[in-house]
């Protein structure tokens, strides 16, 4: 057996997630360790001082909901990231496979006419179509499926997770973290829940805004990076 091509779109999201993870781990940690500072026997002496430090300078202080935010924050970044791995990784797929570029599309003359050589036109084509393919998740899924024979979740499940989570991003992004009557009907979908009171989708109730939010995105595109991996296309 030939050894296995190494996807530079999955070695970089890999390393964006240590990154995100490490950068999320460290400012926990942080909090942590501050606020266990007058506990320190080297320090207990000092403890009044420190109170009033953190009473003069309430931003110090670290909550809940600030906790939950720097978890929010990760979890658009990592999002984020996972787009782009999206786009970058049908690109290689594309010039691997040339063949699988679908012949169906239009471009504008006027789009090429700058370009001086054959490579450059190819690349152009390529760069088009990957944005086009990975524009959603659905797309992109579909793509990889038809054209490359890759299915990107194990079952059912993972993509209901997924998709749960992308409504999840869709929320904090769109409607600043609030519920409306689209978000509900979009979980609806997902899940095919009944319009009966017993299924009523009580999301308003969640407390999604945490590690746990964040967690899953984790474990999910790590999921998703090892079926592509072990797809060896």
């Amino acid at each position: 057996m030939g050894r296995r091509k190494k996807y530079k779109s999955i070695e970089d999201y890999k390393q964006e997630t240590q990154k995100i993870q490490d950068l999320i781990g460290g400012l926990i940690t942080i909090v942590k360790v501050f606020e266990k500072l007058p506990e320190f026997p080297q320090l207990k002496s000092k403890a009044k001082e420190f109170e009033k430090i953190m009473d003069d300078n309430p931003q110090l202080k670290f909550d809940k909901e600030k906790i939950d935010n720097i978890y929010e924050l990760g979890f658009i970044r990592l999002f984020a990231s996972f787009e782009a791995f999206m786009y970058e990784y049908l690109k290689e797929l594309y010039i691997k496979y040339p063949d699988s570029l679908p012949t169906d599309r239009k471009i504008q003359v006027s789009d090429i006419l700058d370009w001086k050589t054959k490579k450059s036109v190819n690349d152009f084509i390529v760069d088009h179509i990957a944005i086009e393919n990975s524009y959603d998740l659905k797309t992109w899924e579909r793509t990889l499926k038809g054209s490359f024979g890759i299915e990107v979740f194990e079952n059912k499940e993972k993509e209901q997770l997924f998709n749960s989570l992308n409504l999840c991003r869709n929320m904090i992004a769109h409607s600043g973290g609030k519920t409306n009557s689209k978000i509900v009907r979009d979980f609806k979908k997902i899940f095919k829940d009944s319009d009966e009171p017993k299924g009523k989708f009580e999301i308003e109730k969640w407390d999604i805004f945490d590690k746990k939010l964040f967690n899953s995105l984790i474990g999910i595109t790590g999921e998703i990076i090892n079926r592509l991996e072990k797809n060896n296309a």
